[in-house]
């Protein structure tokens, strides 16, 4: 792997992030850090891919209840999913601080953590790779457009996006964009909905936020007062009320939920703010 000293700053919180390429492989990839760039651990990797893990059950499970619907033109549902995400770890602390072009061995995560002196191996930063999802047709001829950019959709405090929210630059007259726009924040807030439900109420996917229907950097609100992954973004009971009083269920939503074994109507009031 080789990687570039180009710091990447997106909207959203695609943050701390450097352009890498794999040896063999054209398509580039984004080398970033899980939570904080303070981080830089083998463990704090494995936690992100776990919690990865778990966003891709919500995405299957969101996927195959949204296949028969269909919107007022007839279009389908868009299928979500989530970037697959590797582990790395860098040769040097000043590869990870200085995005410096030395190699880094690259670990893909097989279950569990690799054989070695575990001291060693902490000494040595870690990191996360995962295709850049900008990297695409569009953006490489330069016929990139405002929804072809990473767009982060909630967020852990109960934000959402709207249309006032994007900023078309000098494209301003144009406004192709909104109807796009609409269904894919439609996607996306409805996914995080139907993942409170899909989990009986015990966690919520917020922070949905890639470029599409694609996805990275996923986290959870726990409704127990548990997080199994330890992170500051989680804010419990609260943050999911939060969550349901900023949120407005569209089609997708109710039609998602409706697929549920134990849906009630009850899920579907403005009123509703998450299980006491």
């Amino acid at each position: 792997m080789h990687v570039y000293d180009s710091e990447d700053v997106r909207q959203g919180d695609y943050f701390f992030c450097y352009m890498a390429y794999l040896e063999g492989l054209e398509a580039a990839q984004v080398l970033k850090w899980p939570l904080y760039n303070t981080m830089q651990t083998q463990t704090a990797c494995l936690i992100a891919l776990r919690k990865a893990k778990r966003a891709r059950r919500v995405a299957a499970a969101y996927n195959e209840a949204v296949a028969s619907f269909a919107f007022p033109d007839g279009k389908p549902a868009q299928e979500v999913s989530f970037v697959n995400t590797l582990t790395v770890q860098l040769p040097a602390r000043t590869a990870a601080a200085e995005g410096s072009a030395h190699g880094a061995q690259q670990h893909q995560h097989q279950g569990r953590a690799g054989s070695g002196d575990a001291s060693s191996q902490e000494e040595a930063p870690w990191a996360l790779c995962e295709p850049d999802l900008e990297d695409t047709p569009a953006h490489r001829d330069n016929t990139a457009t405002l929804l072809d950019y990473f767009c982060l959709f909630n967020d852990a405090f109960g934000g959402v996006v709207g249309e006032e929210d994007m900023d078309p630059g000098d494209e301003s007259e144009d406004t192709t964009w909104v109807e796009r726009f609409q269904r894919l924040n439609a996607t996306a807030q409805s996914l995080s909905c139907f993942s409170y439900f899909h989990s009986k109420q015990a966690c919520l996917l917020i922070k949905v936020q890639g470029v599409g229907t694609t996805y990275t950097n996923p986290d959870f609100h726990f409704s127990n007062g548990q997080d199994p992954y330890f992170s500051p973004n989680n804010q419990g009971q609260e943050g999911i009320a939060n969550f349901f009083k900023s949120h407005q269920h569209n089609e997708l939503c109710r039609h998602a939920l409706k697929t549920l074994p134990d849906f009630s109507d009850e899920w579907l009031s403005p009123d509703f703010v998450g299980s006491s």
